[in-house]
């Protein structure tokens, strides 16, 4: 009996670097706007 597989795609997402995170402070769910290291990283 041949074995079926499941098919899908797992697609891992990480949040982008803040100017919070630039200066060592603790994040939570604040919607801050991305560093520019942050806005780089998006692009590579």
């Amino acid at each position: 009996m041949p074995v079926r597989r499941a098919a899908f795609t797992l697609v891992l997402i990480r949040a982008g670097e803040t100017s919070w995170e630039q200066d060592g402070r603790l994040l939570g769910r604040a919607d801050l706007p991305l560093s520019d290291r942050g806005r780089a990283a998006v692009v590579a």
